[in-house]
């Protein structure tokens, strides 16, 4: 009898939690934020022409206060290309119309490659070098 009546109310039980779980509640007028009757407006922004929005952009300081610096300057050398023997790796730079210069690990760049000039080479492969200025690395692709 006992059996039959804890039976009973656990079939009761998960029946109750089934419908609870089931049935969705309608959400108060408080808890959608809107009234029923109210509908939402929104905002219709104004159609600029393309020339009016360039000029607007144009017009902005995206970048705020800059200085105009000079153009970048030009390098005179490149790098023609890397090799490597079974002792060492070199680099072959190239400055103007000069024969290539050979370069190895731990040697410093010349100042005709503008951007790196006194770098320090730590590392030649296939594609590209690695080298160290102010504490900082840089990869350089290699030019074939």
């Amino acid at each position: 009898m006992i059996r039959a009546i804890a039976f009973g109310l656990a079939v009761s039980l998960a029946a109750g939690v089934l419908f609870w779980l089931a049935v969705p509640v309608a959400p108060t007028e408080k808890q959608r934020g809107v009234a029923a009757s109210e509908t939402i407006a929104f905002q219709t922004l104004p159609r600029i022409s393309m020339q009016d929005a360039v000029a607007r952009i144009e017009a902005t300081n995206l970048w705020g206060n800059t200085k105009a610096g000079g153009e970048a300057p030009k390098a005179v050398g490149k790098i023609v290309g890397a090799v490597r023997t079974r002792e060492e790796k070199y680099l072959l730079l190239q400055l103007d119309k000069q024969v290539a210069l050979q370069l190895k690990i731990g040697d410093t760049l010349p100042d005709a490659i503008a951007p790196f000039a006194g770098a320090t080479i730590v590392d030649i492969q296939s594609e590209r070098i690695v080298v160290v200025k102010n504490g900082k690395k840089f990869t350089i692709p290699v030019t074939n």
